[in-house]
């Protein structure tokens, strides 16, 4: 739908070149018939709707996959913190997926040395994951081609 409304909305000062080409040959006499100005007429304005309703094809379109790419996700996190254990939410050792490596000769953690600490999934967590970043999802999904569709 984008690429059909660029190549609308570039023919459009096309055919408006050619309007005035036919109006100045016109305002000579030139003219052979009239018909082909009408033509050029209609087809500017034939262009200008087909691009307008792509566009807003277009926009519709990828407003209803953000809104299903949110939704979809939102019941994964959910689903998933339902069954999430109490370590896990407390952040305890063993709630990472993946498991951490221990220094042999110091005991520690590589991460107790690199100065991190771990987070548990409590519920406030979980609902920020929720809305917060999945309406961040949800906006790329509308408004990834914005840029391209207005700078071509």
């Amino acid at each position: 739908m984008q690429l059909v409304a660029i190549v609308a909305l570039t023919l459009s000062p096309l055919l408006l070149k050619y309007i005035i080409r036919y109006a100045g040959e016109a305002y000579y006499g030139n003219h052979s018939n009239s018909g082909k100005g009408i033509g050029l007429a209609v087809g500017v304005i034939a262009v200008n709707l087909l691009g307008a309703l792509c566009i807003n094809q277009w926009a519709y379109r990828s407003l209803v996959v953000g809104g299903m790419a949110r939704g979809s996700l939102i019941s994964i996190i959910y689903a998933k913190s339902q069954v999430i254990s109490a370590r896990a939410k407390a952040g305890g050792k063993g709630a990472s997926s993946a498991k951490e490596e221990l220094d042999e000769k110091s005991g520690k953690s590589k991460k107790a040395d690199k100065g991190e600490t771990e987070e548990g999934w409590s519920n406030g967590r979980v609902s920020n994951l929720m809305s917060t970043d999945t309406a961040r999802i949800n906006q790329a999904c509308e408004w990834s081609q914005v840029r391209f569709a207005w700078t071509n």
